[in-house]
């Protein structure tokens, strides 16, 4: 009997089960042909917030630019001085020219002249004045800061050399040289000073000439050559052989002058007729 209850209990929970899954079912309508499916979009889940962080966000670093070097408008070198040189030398010109009550007669004969030379070597030029009638010479020379200024004056005659050297001939022979030397100065251009510098003057003494002069005899021992001349190197201003100056034969004299000369070739200069076409053409 007891089965029985068992059994029959059972059979109704199943019965039940069965009737809950044969309920009415939501049937779905197929799409018709061509239509395209419908999808369902589901939205996006929102993303969980984040916790507050102690570390703060590190901002992009924007390389500094380095900045041009100002060019300053001036140039390297400063030319305001060295740009008026023509015309300075031009001026000076005109004011010697102006100077002589008929200046273009120097067109037909002989009369002051001019070379824009760069006459000591310095890399600028020179003005070279000479007068044959003053038999003066004058070279001025032009400074960075405008200024013309007087770089040697001399008299008589003026050997150029094409390292920067000046010899000046005496304006007479008062010695014992004869004809076998006609004495000169030696000048030398001084960068430093930007003038020229007075380096020696040369004698000589002819033993044909005069045996005895000055009150002393002719120094054979220093004639090593035998030619019966000495030369004399003096480098006190104002000196005379043969009170003053180093005596030495013609070797020695040819090496102290090739201290200085050191092959040097004459230079001729450019010179112009002071007339007034020479003097325009400097602009």
């Amino acid at each position: 009997m007891k089965k029985k209850l068992i059994l029959t209990a059972a059979l109704c929970v199943l019965l039940c089960a069965l009737t809950a899954c044969g309920g009415t079912r939501k049937e779905t309508a197929l799409p018709e042909a061509g239509t395209p499916p419908q999808t369902r979009t589901e939205p996006p889940e929102a993303p969980e917030a984040s916790e507050p962080s102690d570390i703060q966000p590190v901002e992009p670093s924007i390389p500094e630019e380095t900045p041009e070097p100002v060019k300053s408008e001036e140039p390297a070198i400063h030319q305001t001085g060295w740009s008026g040189m023509l015309t300075a030398y031009q001026q000076l010109l005109e004011e010697l020219y102006q100077s002589y009550d008929d200046p273009e007669r120097f067109r037909y004969e002989d009369g002051p002249s001019f070379a824009v030379y760069d006459v000591d070597r310095d890399g600028t030029e020179e003005l070279l004045i000479q007068d044959p009638v003053s038999e003066l010479v004058q070279i001025y020379g032009y400074n960075s800061a405008g200024k013309v200024y007087l770089e040697l004056e001399e008299y008589s005659n003026l050997y150029y050399y094409d390292n920067g050297v000046i010899e000046v001939g005496w304006s007479h022979s008062q010695g014992a040289a004869g004809d076998k030397l006609w004495p000169y100065n030696v000048y030398r251009y001084n960068p430093d000073t930007g003038v020229y510098d007075w380096v020696a003057a040369v004698d000589g003494w002819d033993r044909a000439l005069r045996e005895i002069f000055g009150g002393k005899a002719f120094p054979a021992e220093i004639d090593l050559d035998g030619d019966g001349f000495i030369y004399y190197v003096i480098t006190e201003p104002g000196g005379y052989a043969p009170d003053y100056g180093e005596a030495m034969d013609y070797a020695a004299y040819e090496d102290w002058r090739q201290s200085w000369l050191q092959g040097a070739e004459p230079s001729g200069m450019p010179l112009l007729p002071l007339v007034r076409e020479n003097i325009e053409q400097l602009t």
